[in-house]
């Protein structure tokens, strides 16, 4: 899920653009749908939402923490979750309901491998 979602973002980012800001997915799922929603698909999975395969990780890591009577890892990775989860969720707000700015980079929207040939 990782390396999916900074395929996207590298998608994204101009050539020879070394960084980018989460404005610059703002109104990404207007501009971009297809793009958007790979990315929305990933990043869920990192938060770890069920029925994803990040669900189904932290679930078994949390599980044998627990197993193995380390409370305090389970918490603590908790902890590290929902932080991780507010910094994702701000991307898929930034993305579906926000304007694009006056300068919003216009991109080639992903396209199936099959159009590639």
């Amino acid at each position: 899920m990782n390396i999916g979602a900074f395929s996207v973002v590298s998608h994204l980012s101009g050539k020879g653009e070394k960084y980018q800001n989460i404005e610059d997915l703002a109104g990404l799922g207007k501009r971009q749908p297809l793009t958007a929603a790979l990315f929305t698909i990933y990043l869920l999975s990192l938060i770890g939402v069920p029925l994803t395969a990040g669900f189904f990780g932290k679930f078994y890591i949390f599980k044998a923490a627990l197993e193995s009577h380390l409370v305090w890892l389970a918490v603590l990775g908790l902890l590290n979750s929902a932080v991780g989860a507010y910094y994702y969720l701000r991307i898929l707000v930034t993305m579906y309901m926000h304007e694009p700015g006056e300068g919003a980079p216009s991109v080639k929207p992903l396209t199936p491998a099959c159009a590639w040939r």
